[in-house]
């Protein structure tokens, strides 16, 4: 039981801190190109062909293999919500609703933006959900989900209330409700 448990850990934790640690200081070597272009230029214009190629092939191959893992738990977590469809059908869905949001994120000016969005979001409803978890868990001991998810909704709403970052829909339209402007919730990540 231990090899299972050690080896997987192992295996995820020693390329995560190698390829961190080159992603980190793959810009130091030129600074300049990798603020302008962006860090796989510098890839491109300082390493030889013989490995610039097989880099890009793992990276791509890696985003393959990180998504199909993504698609079966996807598949997976639906399962477990009680949603009676087959393995495959619960996959096939999860790969097609990936691939939709995939080419929206390609047609869509400034995607970057709205990806930011939902990073930030991320980052806001995650404590939120971890206080109502954690109370829930260790000074509660209640499995009562209602008042949880009430309290998790009522923490994430007052963490956006604080956010100061200026790209964020949600303080734009924050400061734009004060001045009774409608326009903010048409125009999410524009200030």
């Amino acid at each position: 039981m231990r090899s299972v448990t050690w080896w997987p850990i192992v295996g995820v934790t020693l390329p995560m801190l190698l390829l961190g640690s080159f992603g980190l200081l793959l810009p130091t070597i030129d600074p300049k190109l990798a603020a302008d272009a962006g860090v796989l230029a510098v890839i491109t214009q300082h390493a030889p062909a013989a490995v610039a190629v097989p880099f890009f092939a793992f990276v791509i191959l890696g985003e393959v293999w990180a998504n199909y893992l993504d698609v079966y738990t996807a598949g997976l977590v639906t399962q477990t919500l009680g949603i009676r469809l087959k393995r495959w059908q619960t996959a096939l869905a999860a790969g097609i609703l990936g691939a939709a949001i995939a080419t929206v994120a390609v047609v869509v000016l400034d995607f970057h933006l709205f990806y930011q969005d939902f990073l930030i979001l991320t980052y806001l409803w995650a404590p939120a959900w971890a206080a109502v978890v954690l109370l829930s868990f260790f000074v509660f001991g209640q499995g009562k989900a209602r008042p949880a998810v009430l309290a998790w909704v009522i923490g994430t709403a007052v963490s956006l209330v604080f956010v100061n970052y200026p790209n964020l829909f949600s303080t734009a339209c924050m400061a734009r409700i004060s001045r009774a402007s409608p326009a903010c919730w048409s125009r999410p990540g524009h200030i």
